[in-house]
């Protein structure tokens, strides 16, 4: 070997110290909870089930996105909270930036059901028993529906499709009542 050629560092060693650079904010959330908590990986492994190369691998850098099922059960088993894990992911700027769903709105059986009904927002808010403020948050697409609300407006397509509209009650009053849970307002 020449003399003025510098030798290369080689081996399992010299790629890990190239990657221990990139470890991602999530990798440093979980190294640091484990040893803040005082565990070893072999004794997380042995705990949850996730093999301890797998811990390392994370909490080196080596897997950027882990899987999701994983990660879960380790940062619950770690005590980190659903808040500050998006926190943290989402900490080196990789913030969603678009609509939760993008089309017609976030919530498409809403936006049906408002041009069906001829809705206002104030009204489809009255309907469902929300403010108009969440309701525009949902067209918006920066609140998503919970599934109760969903299936209010479901039913209300449902019914409408149904004839039962036409039977006497006003769609208003129908959604009231699907809202309030069927026990209506007497």
């Amino acid at each position: 070997m020449p003399k003025d050629r510098p030798r290369r560092p080689s081996g399992t060693s010299a790629r890990r110290r190239a990657r221990s650079g990139r470890q991602t904010p999530l990798a440093r959330l979980l190294r640091e909870r484990r040893q803040a908590l005082g565990y070893s990986r072999a004794r997380v492994s042995e705990l949850t089930g996730i093999r301890t190369g797998t811990l390392e691998g994370w909490e080196l850098g080596r897997v950027v996105k882990p899987p999701l099922d994983d990660v879960l059960r380790l940062t619950r088993f770690l005590g980190i909270s659903p808040d500050e894990l998006a926190a943290t992911v989402l900490e080196d700027g990789a913030a969603p930036t678009s609509r939760l769903n993008e089309g017609d709105g976030a919530v498409p059986l809403l936006e049906q059901a408002i041009a069906l009904f001829g809705w206002t927002e104030g009204q489809a808010a009255a309907a469902l028993h929300a403010s108009a403020d969440k309701v525009r948050a949902w067209r918006a697409g920066t609140l998503a529906m919970t599934l109760p609300e969903v299936m209010v407006v479901a039913a209300l397509l449902g019914l409408h499709a149904a004839g039962s509209a036409a039977a006497g009650a006003t769609t208003l009053e129908l959604a009231r009542t699907l809202a309030d849970g069927g026990k209506g307002r007497r």
